[in-house]
């Protein structure tokens, strides 16, 4: 098989065939790709596979005919590749809506919605207007800039013709129209040979090393763009071989590229590796399209796909739900592959300790139990400052929440010292989810886990155990300066959850602690004391917070503290991204201990709890937690042992006596 550099060798050839010679292989193209049955579009971007083909059909049809459609707050017309000031000026999206735009989004939902039946070839020439129109704004053939993203010193200066992402976009969907145009009269051959001209431009650049982003999944884009794009170009031997060897060239490339990226991109447990279920979810829903039609052969094996699909299933709740967790939107739609009924399983604990996820799922007394919890800083992709968050939902209720993504709105100038901080964009709602205390995690001193500049330490995932009908992990944030530190979660489904929090700081200065929680907007604090805070639901249960341990108190509550459209993120807190460019407030609440050496602990009970307290041993190593709640009495020890196995780094003990007689026990 040609390698790329042939294929390239021959497309300089190529640009300087006479007028003749170019209109000559032009018609063998298109005659050939012109015989070829056209089978429906279906689209396969990330957008596509989450909202379903149906769904994105049917917003495509509007936009064939000259209409728009509105994708999650955003609004797409085929007018927008035309640089006309249409339903919205380009500046007046958000930074993944310009991107779109430049990976002819309103193209690929066009295509989705024409079709023989929708209108005959007028849709496919409207669809050809725009196209054209783009590539005159862009120096005719695509005299793209250095390909990749850009870190401008303004954030509205961001170009995104060269983004790394919409150049492998456009490829593939140049490519679907050189075999759809290729049998509607009224495209003129100069149009159509304009049309190859900018394809083999785009592959070009798409196989420059340059332009292909490893380190994210960017690339995986590419390489996908890559595999469909070669696709449609196959059987062209005859007709162009400078065709024929890119088409072929870009088949292989693709598919090692792609290999590579799956061993890079997702751990041997299955999952991804940004941080955030939405990542995974759409990227394991594209390689399953993928390898339905056959084109991902020796790049991912059916096994390694069975094994990232059993990933993906814990990273949704009994309900449908997914894991708002890190950069993943509320109202990220779930892609058909993960809307299968869910079987109603006795709560059970799934570890990724690889990726570094810990999740127990399930239902308890007919109704749906969830926590899921985040341990890893594997890179700086879509990290937020978020090790160790949770999330809890249980008897059809949301308790504790997290943040979400609100937007990837403005960029940060190089300059701002939000850079240097890890923020990689200006807008203070979508710095605000990025922030520590926008999470149900732990703080240093009152700062935000270290992101910028700190080597990624990978799974924070330390252990895991159940064990009398409860659930436990620990995790570390690894990466906190001049310090060491630990956290447990231990969690009775449908009964309570306790969050300890231990560290250690090296330093001669004063030192504190924090335990943050974010609670959702059904849950309102009607009380709270220094040991211990109540809150209501809307429909009336109660939730009770309490400190375990002296030398802590709950200090400190908001509810949409700030003004978001005024204020810096750090003066908001009590707020969070109910969905995509979605910003409201909710209940806030935080637990600060002060000292070098600190346990800190709150237990979270649906029954008011009373003789609260704990004890650990010199080492931390044996920690105790006793409690009465209802007519119960409630003993729990841990005993952590760091250095052994990772089956037995954590072990549980727990029981329960009658409340009116005490075992010596405790």
């Amino acid at each position: 098989m040609p390698s790329i550099d042939v294929g390239l060798s021959r497309l300089k050839a190529w640009r300087k065939f006479s007028k003749r010679q170019m209109l000559a292989e032009v018609g063998a193209v298109r005659a050939v790709l012109a015989d070829r049955p056209v089978a429906p579009f279906v689209p396969a971007s990330l957008m596509a596979l989450t909202l379903g083909s149906d769904a994105f059909r049917s917003a495509g049809m509007n936009v064939a005919a000259g209409g728009t459609a509105n994708l999650r707050g955003e609004i797409y017309a085929l007018s927008d590749l035309s640089g006309e000031i249409g339903v919205r000026p380009a500046k007046a999206r958000t930074r993944t809506g310009r991107i779109w735009v430049d990976s002819w989004r309103p193209i690929e939902l066009a295509l989705a919605g024409s079709g023989a039946d929708r209108g005959g070839d007028e849709p496919l020439v409207r669809i050809w207007e725009a196209a054209r129109h783009w590539l005159d704004r862009h120096d005719n053939d695509v005299a793209l800039p250095s390909a990749g993203v850009s870190l401008p010193t303004s954030g509205e200066d961001e170009d995104f013709v060269g983004h790394n992402a919409a150049l492998a976009a456009r490829f593939e969907l140049l490519a679907e129209l050189a075999h759809r145009l290729a049998s509607v009269t009224s495209i003129h051959e100069h149009d159509y040979a304009r049309l190859l001209r900018a394809l083999l431009r785009h592959g070009e650049m798409l196989a420059e090393d340059r332009s292909f982003s490893a380190h994210s999944n960017h690339g995986m884009l590419q390489t996908l763009a890559q595999i469909r794009g070669a696709g449609c170009l196959v059987g062209l031997e005859a007709a162009s071989p400078v065709l024929s060897d890119l088409a072929a060239a870009h088949a292989e490339s693709g598919r090692k590229r792609l290999a590579a990226m799956i061993e890079t991109q997702f751990a041997s447990d299955g999952g991804h590796l940004e941080h955030s279920p939405s990542y995974h979810l759409a990227l394991v829903a594209a390689l399953e399209r993928l390898a339905a039609g056959g084109s991902a052969d020796g790049a991912v094996s059916p096994t390694d796909l069975a094994l990232m699909r059993a990933a993906g299933m814990t990273m949704v709740d009994c309900a449908g739900q997914i894991a708002e967790i890190g950069d993943t939107d509320r109202d990220f739609p779930l892609p058909r592959i993960f809307l299968a009924p869910i079987q109603a399983i006795a709560p059970t604990a799934f570890a990724l300790p690889q990726t570094g996820y810990w999740i127990v799922k399930g239902r308890q007394r007919e109704h749906s139990v969830y926590l899921a919890q985040t341990a890893a800083f594997h890179s700086r992709v879509h990290k937020q400052a978020d090790a160790g968050a949770f999330l809890w939902r249980e008897g059809g209720k949301d308790i504790l929440i997290d943040a979400g993504a609100y937007g990837y709105v403005g960029r940060t100038a190089l300059d701002d010292p939000a850079f240097r901080q890890g923020f990689w964009y200006a807008d203070p709602r979508r710095r605000y989810v990025e922030m520590t205390r926008a999470h149900n995690a732990f703080s240093l001193n009152g700062l935000d886990q270290p992101r910028y500049r700190s080597v990624p330490y990978g799974s924070g995932l330390i252990a895991w155990a159940e064990g009398d009908g409860v659930f436990a992990s620990e995790t570390s944030i690894a990466n906190l300066p001049r310090a060491q530190h630990f956290r447990i979660l231990v969690y009775r489904p449908a009964d309570w959850l306790l969050c300890l929090d231990g560290y250690r700081a090296n330093a001669e200065a004063p030192v504190f602690g924090d335990q943050y929680f974010q609670f959702a907007p059904t849950w309102r604090v009607c009380a709270r004391e220094p040991a211990a805070v109540r809150l209501r639901h809307t429909k009336g249960a109660m939730l009770h917070v309490t400190n375990v341990f002296n030398g802590a108190v709950f200090d400190d509550d908001a509810f949409g503290r700030g003004d978001p459209e005024k204020d810096d993120a750090s003066a908001l807190w009590g707020w969070h991204a109910s969905g995509h460019m979605q910003f409201e407030p909710c209940p806030a609440l935080r637990l600060r201990a002060t000292g070098s050496h600190v346990v800190m602990a709150s237990l979270m009970t649906f029954d008011e709890p009373s003789r609260v307290a704990g004890d650990f041993n010199v080492t931390r190593r044996r920690i105790r937690v006793r409690w009465a709640a209802g007519d119960k009495f409630r003993g729990l020890t841990i005993d952590r042992a760091p250095d052994a196995e990772p089956s037995m780094r954590l072990q549980l003990a727990y029981a329960e006596q009658s409340a009116r007689r005490e075992s010596e026990r405790y």
